[in-house]
């Protein structure tokens, strides 16, 4: 099943678009975005996926990219006054905004060329800031002992995440004139062995 072919089909069934966009997860997220973005003016959310992330929120001008065309009638629906586009991140678009949010996308890329697109795109289409949530460890590696030294890691469940350290493909959005200015580390229950594992990477075009 292709990551588009995944998605249409959770959303058929009723599905929203994960965890992360909701509870405690959002409200953190939240509060990193306000932190660093004080007027949330011009927006791009790459992977805008049902909106439940935007509950309570509003923007003045907004637009939302997503595959799933489900999803991006009933957004229309829910916000007329907002826009909405039907296509991948790694396809060549002509949009920008002056903030761009990349939230729990990057590790549903199965395909290494599709993520150094979408790392190129965002790059392309923030004209400030760019905020980016992923993983910053790989849930799938359970080895230990002599294993974390014998064997790789796996990182994949081989149908729709996919583990890559990010910190190795920042050089891309470096190129198109960021600095990293934060990682922040998400630990929302740091006693729970299966805690959040992800982190927010705050950017800015600094030239």
């Amino acid at each position: 099943m292709h990551d588009k072919d995944y998605w249409e089909e959770r959303y058929k069934q009723g599905k929203g678009s994960g965890e992360g966009s909701i509870g405690s997860y959002k409200k953190w997220k939240w509060e990193i975005i306000k932190h660093h973005v004080k007027d949330l003016d011009d927006i791009l959310d790459v992977g805008c996926g049902d909106l439940s992330f935007w509950e309570g929120q509003d923007c003045q001008k907004y637009t939302g990219i997503d595959f799933s065309s489900i999803i991006i009638e009933n957004n229309q629906k829910l916000h007329p006054d907002w826009k909405f586009i039907v296509a991948s991140a790694s396809d060549q678009l002509n949009v920008s905004a002056r903030i761009v949010l990349c939230l729990d996308v990057l590790f549903h890329i199965m395909d290494e060329n599709t993520y150094i697109k979408i790392l190129n795109n965002l790059g392309l289409w923030s004209n400030e800031w760019l905020l980016i949530f992923t993983w910053e460890k790989n849930p799938f590696d359970k080895r230990k002992g002599i294993r974390k030294i014998l064997t790789k890691p796996k990182v994949t469940d081989g149908a729709y995440q996919y583990y890559r350290d990010f910190s190795k493909y920042v050089n891309i959005l470096e190129s198109h004139g960021f600095i990293l200015l934060e990682t922040r580390s998400i630990d929302l229950s740091p006693s729970d062995e299966s805690r959040p594992i992800g982190a927010m990477y705050v950017f800015k075009k600094v030239k």
